[in-house]
């Protein structure tokens, strides 16, 4: 199937385990005739440590949103799944991973004016949300009815925060 015209269509590519990968994962799917451009966007996902040390290469490589899988990185840079953990032991974590994110380029993702969305268990702590938000995140991906409330929720944060600063 090949189309020569995509309308409002966003495509989160396979991860991939480093830049060469990545650029092979968009040459396939140009192949089928699905590149970034217009209103057809691609978005990669971030979940290994790897993502953010090597972040000017996949920026010079190109995409157009990225979601951040925060319980899988959190995963990775621990070397040990956490992804099973409850919320009380996952926020045992919150510094590890704000600290990796601060020190290991977020900030040049954050510039480059490219749409986060976050994703996993550890986008629901307040510490770890109220980072994603003073940091404009353009959203959350969320599974298993994990939002009731969470609309108050996020306003009463966003307010606290700007207070704050």
């Amino acid at each position: 199937f090949v189309s020569t015209s995509f309308n409002n269509l966003e495509v989160v590519l396979p991860r991939s385990h480093s830049v060469e990968e990545f650029l092979q994962t968009k040459r396939d799917f140009a192949s089928f005739g699905i590149y970034s451009k217009g209103s057809l966007k691609m978005w990669m996902e971030f979940y290994a440590p790897s993502n953010f040390i090597n972040i000017e290469h996949y920026l010079e490589a190109g995409f157009d949103g990225a979601i951040i899988n925060l319980d899988e990185l959190l995963s990775n840079i621990l070397g040990e799944d956490v992804r099973g953990l409850d919320m009380h032991h996952m926020s045992r974590y919150i510094n590890v991973l704000i600290s990796f994110l601060e020190n290991n380029n977020f900030k040049k993702l954050r510039r480059a004016n490219i749409p986060i969305l976050i994703s996993g268990k550890m986008a629901l702590v307040e510490e770890v949300l109220g980072f994603f938000i003073l940091n404009n995140a353009y959203g959350l991906i969320l599974k298993n009815n994990n939002y009731q409330g969470l609309k108050e929720h996020v306003n009463f944060l966003e307010k606290k925060l700007l207070k704050i600063n």
